[in-house]
């Protein structure tokens, strides 16, 4: 009974990488979700702070998640040219890819570190404002009071006025009756103002709100340049990357020969076409025996393709010989081409390590005498774990 692998011994199967090819694979299983997950969260993070309205938020989030998503695609090509058989090529293609990294980190950092004071400075305003509301509001009553009060004064002032009138009509009268004999009763008069009633005095100061010493907006107009500087540089660096890529292999590729291979294929089905007149011939002399000896022009082409690929196969025998533990395989494809593939064993379990589709040049082209040599250095560049020998 086989031991169980332990979860650590699984991780270490998966993530393992043959000598001389680490972060090969691991590249797309690390770097490549960062990436991915940065560049979604970086425009998502943009709308939250920048974005005043819903129909702003709406076309700006689909804008910049665009953009995010070009970002991404940059990244996967430098990720797959890091890992190119020109070293220059991969070295300086990993070092811009690194430094675009930096500067997405620093863009989602900014952000984070913004949104976070600018909430809490929206949250002062608000506070300041509800506080705002309330004074005002408290202001308005007392003021409403005084007018009553003042109101309530001038009415009083009036009744004043009156009774004053009234206390001196009865006066005048009371002397006019003295002077014709009348007898009148002596009645101590009211003190003056006895009718007036003391009033409340209103005079409440409140307490103004603090404004907060910076808004929202003025903050955002402070910050916003690095923020926007550290997204053109994330940007500016995935573009420098692929500008590299661009002219170092226009500079370093060799020139294509179109002539190589296109006069075999053509000669291979020029040969099976000119099998189908000789089926026809056979109505001139030839018996329906001897006609069905030969092959239809499909026929031709398929036994002409299996006897190139058993070629192909002992081509790529002596290519894997130098890369022990490894083997190679080759496979026709249905619809053309041919499929080569590069394997080796992990704990007991076969991991394919390489793959390219070739097209059926490839096929025509195995009885040249520089083949091997040719097709060694596609597997190197289709980044199969190989080494020419020296």
């Amino acid at each position: 009974m086989s031991q169980r692998r332990s979860i650590a011994d699984r991780i270490h199967g998966y993530l393992a990488e043959p000598p001389g090819q680490q972060f090969t694979r691991n590249k797309y299983r690390f770097w490549l979700p960062i990436v991915v997950g940065f560049s979604i969260l970086n425009p998502l993070l943009t709308v939250i702070v920048f974005s005043d309205s819903a129909g702003l938020a709406g076309w700006l989030t689909s804008i910049l998640l665009a953009v995010g998503g070009l970002a991404c695609w940059l990244n996967v090509g430098a990720l797959h040219y890091s890992d190119s058989s020109d070293r220059k090529l991969a070295v300086v293609v990993s070092l811009l890819d690194s430094i675009a990294l930096i500067f997405c980190i620093a863009h989602f950092s900014f952000l984070v570190w913004t949104l976070g004071h600018f909430k809490t400075l929206q949250s002062a305003e608000a506070k300041y404002e509800a506080q705002t509301i309330d004074f005002n509001a408290r202001a308005e009553r007392i003021r409403a009071q005084d007018v009553k009060i003042a109101e309530s004064g001038a009415t009083i002032a009036t009744e004043e006025r009156k009774r004053a009138r009234l206390e001196n009509d009865t006066a005048f009268q009371l002397r006019r009756a003295a002077e014709s004999g009348a007898k009148i009763s002596a009645s101590k008069p009211k003190a003056a103002g006895s009718v007036a009633t003391s009033l409340p005095n209103s005079s409440i100061e409140l307490e103004r709100p603090l404004k907060p010493e910076q808004s929202a907006a003025a903050f955002l107009t402070r910050w916003d340049s690095l923020i926007r500087i550290a997204n053109f540089g994330e940007l500016l660096l995935g573009v420098l990357t692929l500008i590299w890529i661009r002219n170092r292999s226009a500079r370093t590729n060799e020139p294509i020969d179109h002539t190589s291979i296109e006069p075999e294929l053509g000669h291979v089905l020029a040969r099976s076409a000119a099998s189908a007149p000789a089926l026809d011939s056979t109505a001139a002399g030839h018996t329906a025996k001897s006609g069905s000896r030969r092959l239809p022009p499909a026929a031709a082409i398929a036994a002409e393709r299996a006897a190139a690929l058993d070629k192909l196969r002992d081509h790529l025998k002596v290519i894997g010989s130098y890369a022990p533990g490894f083997w190679l395989r080759a496979d026709l494809l249905p619809g053309g081409g041919v499929l080569i593939r590069m394997s080796h064993r992990v704990n007991g379990f076969e991991e394919q390590v390489g793959s390219t589709r070739q097209s059926d040049k490839l096929l025509m082209a195995v009885d040249r005498p520089d083949f091997r040599d040719r097709l060694f250095d596609e597997l190197i560049h289709q980044n199969f774990p190989l080494s020419k020998p020296s």
